[in-house]
């Protein structure tokens, strides 16, 4: 009973995405071998969210999730608010003595697995 709608991709796969999701004819390999247009069994199945931080060997995959369930496929837990903090003013001691500026975040989470059936990683071939 596993429902996906929501695909994540990394930047280099959005074109292919988009085509998949959005276009109302996709090309079929038919049994001649020929490519045939034949309407789109994948249109609107899904949202698409590109994803720019998917970089490296991690780009070429396609996340397919099923976000529709009361238990979502990851838990992110927030114990403490992301405090944001700059040592950005030219009379701060580190900036004097350093020559640069320094941005941080602090906070405290956590991420696990909640039902991992409701995700689905591939490289395309499967």
């Amino acid at each position: 009973n596993i429902t996906p709608n929501l695909l994540v991709v990394g930047p280099s796969k959005e074109a292919d995405a988009r085509k998949l999701l959005e276009s109302e004819k996709l090309y079929e390999i038919v049994a001649d071998k020929t490519e045939a247009l034949s309407a789109n069994p994948y249109r609107g199945t899904a949202e698409l969210l590109v994803w720019n931080e998917l970089s490296g060997s991690y780009a070429e995959y396609w996340y397919l999730f099923d976000t529709t369930k009361p238990i979502k496929p990851f838990i992110f837990q927030e114990v403490k608010s992301p405090d944001f903090q700059a040592f950005a003013e030219v009379t701060n001691e580190h900036v004097f003595k350093n020559k640069e500026f320094l941005y941080g975040v602090d906070s405290i989470d956590n991420m696990g697995y909640a039902l991992w059936q409701l995700a689905y990683m591939s490289d395309g071939t499967a």
